[in-house]
């Protein structure tokens, strides 16, 4: 299975207009800051929005973060995104409303085009689908297997609006394990929870979301509020109880496979291949 490019856990909405949330975003807990040009911007800042791109940027990644940039849904707005802000010096350009393979070959290829005519010959960024219907959902596989795609993340509010539905985790918990699926069949990251992102209000309940998502396969989240970021890193990370349990599953596998043992018990427990390497990648998920 393919390594995800990146393994951000905590993914932070910002909307590129405000001035003053740009400035604290270098200094937030969050792995990634998704600058927002779509919902999070009202159609008069927009210009300004875009205008902010490339300081916004430089500025994060000197912080060390992963940087992201939700372009808009609809074509006049995106193509003004496109040619109005240097989308190509982002690590991850996030696709709204991401239905079809189509979409992604040609943001891709005109990402492409804008950065050759601008110049820069780097590393192009990669592509994040945002789902938010039921025809993204039901083209998922497709949609998983483009070669630019580095995440896959799930729009909550959208998607059951499609739906016609209220964003409750009954609902979202099974489009969840669906986006996980695909995404780990396809080395990339799973971005969901099943919960209502409009929802900050009560922490716990968010807390508990993500701790399902985290068992149906996903590995990290959206947030639009910084104070749900130090939920989602402390869940997308191993506790140290599951460190713990980690190191001794490795500690005795080793030691079982030196003296040419295949199979052992530990407090009650068989231990075996599959048991092991879970246990490695505990251990590799805390690096991270």
């Amino acid at each position: 299975m393919a390594t995800p490019r990146f393994a951000w856990k905590s993914l932070l909405f910002v909307p590129a207009d405000n001035d003053k949330l740009l400035l604290k975003a270098p200094g937030s807990a969050a792995h990634a800051i998704i600058l927002d040009l779509e919902d999070g911007v009202g159609g008069a800042q927009k210009a300004s929005a875009r205008a902010n791109i490339a300081g916004a940027i430089s500025t994060l990644k000197a912080a060390g973060k992963g940087v992201v940039v939700r372009v808009n849904s609809d074509q006049p707005d995106f193509l003004e995104d496109l040619h109005h802000a240097p989308l190509w010096l982002a690590d991850a350009v996030m696709l709204p409303k991401t239905e079809t393979g189509a979409q992604l070959n040609s943001v891709a290829e005109m990402l492409l085009e804008c950065a050759g005519a601008a110049g820069y010959d780097g590393p192009q960024p990669g592509l994040i689908a945002l789902i938010e219907s039921a025809s993204g959902m039901a083209d998922l596989q497709v949609i998983a297997r483009h070669p630019a795609l580095i995440g896959a993340a799930l729009g909550t509010e959208d998607y059951c609006l499609d739906f016609g539905v209220e964003p409750t985790p009954d609902m979202l918990r099974m489009p969840c394990g669906m986006l996980a699926l695909q995404a780990r069949a396809n080395g990339l990251m799973a971005i969901a929870t099943p919960y209502s992102i409009a929802d900050f209000s009560d922490l716990d309940q968010y807390k508990e979301a993500c701790q399902l998502a985290r068992r149906l396969g996903c590995t990290g989240a959206l947030c639009i509020h910084p104070k749900q970021v130090e939920r989602v890193n402390s869940v997308f990370r191993p506790s140290e109880a599951e460190l713990e349990n980690a190191k001794a599953i490795v500690q005795a596998w080793e030691a079982a496979q030196a003296e040419g043992r295949a199979v052992l018990s530990l407090g009650g427990r068989m231990i075996d291949q599959p048991v092991a390497m879970s246990a490695y990648q505990v251990l590799k998920q805390a690096e991270e």
